[in-house]
């Protein structure tokens, strides 16, 4: 009988093969590369993210909330381990309760009953409810009011068909309210406005997006809120320069009103013009953060060079703000963190209209000099350029490629234009 070969000998060069024949070199092209293998995009503005893994410890308290989240519906089946797991919920302190509904609300949130609710989770600093919510009534909404001058935080998100007066009545309740969110509650109007004004001098943030809160209804939590930080008001159609008239009436009847706290204010998707909010602006000498994004203005700038506020974060994207006017603008707020610029000259008001090209103000030489203006600012982190149709589409991608190289690559994000 012939000698047998040796198995490692033997098999090492087939297993050589087959090892090259199924990892490529690294870096070869490969069926992933071609056109079609990508995945459709509706809009301009996608980009690639990627999660990084985390390099700390989680709280205790967090995993435990999180393994409670994950398993709530098993707990909830059987009756005996339910009956014990709300006797433990009850002796959670307040402080916790904000974690487990926020970790509840995203595991399992049509199981979040009203009497669940109430009995559980309508207590601590924080009260966070949405639409999402499919348990929250109108008693739920009541219920609140029993969390008294413990609550600090209150956040209403997306219930539009719950009445104006409906959330007006629990704010007499929460006197000690520092923040206020009734984001897309869009029956919110002036009887909510009027009793938190009476109610919470205290508050610091007020998020009206998406409601029907008017300009003049809107005075007297001005004037009675004097520590107000953050004021939103985006996506409300009845903010317009007429409307906006009568409040700037009433507060010239208070003499040398300012806004000296206010940092933040969101009128994104109003129909203000530069005439409001230069007049608004001019209210407010330290704010920090502004969006005017698809508004019709045009030149949002008052006595520019000697008082504009020393802004963090600007928003313009989808405004008739001219090319000239944002190097003006640009070059008197050396702080700026954010820059948000997209669809530059396209602005028709409340609507994004990124499809006129020719309407668009941001051209590769205006890209050119609000580049030699943005590399001197050491905190800029965030710029947003897409939409801007009329960058490198002449072939001349000079201007793209220095704003990348000398300003994007500085930055934790960065939206250059597609054609980039």
């Amino acid at each position: 009988m012939p000698p047998r070969a040796s198995t490692s000998s033997a098999s090492a060069p087939g297993k050589r093969r087959r090892i090259s024949e199924k990892q490529p070199e690294f870096g070869a092209p490969s069926d992933a590369d071609l056109p079609s293998a990508r995945a459709p995009s509706t809009s301009s503005s996608v980009y690639s993210t990627r999660t990084l893994p985390s390099d700390r410890i989680l709280p205790l308290t967090t995993m435990c909330a999180r393994i409670f989240g994950n398993n709530m519906l098993k707990l909830s089946v059987n009756e005996e381990s339910w009956a014990t797991t709300r006797e433990w919920l009850n002796l959670l302190p307040d402080t916790m309760i904000p974690k487990i509904l926020a970790i509840l609300s995203a595991t399992c949130p049509t199981r979040l009953s009203h009497g669940l609710l109430i009995a559980h989770f309508l207590r601590g600093p924080t009260i966070t409810l949405t639409d999402e919510l499919t348990g929250v009534e109108k008693f739920t909404i009541i219920a609140i009011g029993k969390a008294g001058t413990d609550l600090l935080e209150l956040e209403l998100s997306g219930f539009e068909k719950f009445p104006d007066s409906l959330f007006a009545s629990i704010l007499p309740k929460l006197p000690s309210l520092r923040k206020l969110v009734l984001r897309g509650c869009s029956k919110v109007g002036p009887q909510t406005v009027e009793a938190a004004a009476k109610s919470c001098p205290h508050l610091t943030t007020v998020n009206f997006n998406s409601t029907s809160v008017t300009p003049l209804s809107l005075l007297p939590l001005l004037v009675a809120c004097h520590s107000l930080e953050s004021l939103k008001l985006a996506g409300i159609s009845n903010w317009t320069d007429a409307t906006f008239a009568k409040l700037s009436s009433g507060l010239d009847a208070h003499e040398n009103f300012r806004l000296e706290k206010l940092h933040t204010l969101k009128l994104r998707q109003t129909m203000l013009t530069d005439m409001s909010l230069n007049y608004l602006l001019g209210l407010c000498p330290n704010l920090r953060r502004l969006d005017l994004s698809f508004t019709p203005v045009r030149r949002p700038r008052h006595r520019m060079a000697d008082t504009i506020p020393p802004l963090e974060k600007l928003s313009l994207t989808s405004t008739r703000v001219s090319g000239a006017d944002l190097l003006t603008i640009v070059a008197h707020l050396p702080q700026l963190k954010t820059l948000a610029i997209g669809a530059l000259g396209g602005g028709q008001g409340s609507t994004a209209t990124i499809s006129n090209s020719s309407a668009m103000t941001m051209t590769d030489d205006i890209l050119i000099a609000l580049t030699d203006i943005l590399v001197k600012y050491e905190s800029l982190e965030n710029i947003n350029l897409v939409g801007n149709s009329k960058l490198g589409v002449s072939g001349r991608k000079t201007a793209l490629i220095e704003f990348v190289r000398r300003v994007g690559r500085r930055c934790k994000v960065c939206l250059p234009h597609v054609h980039l």
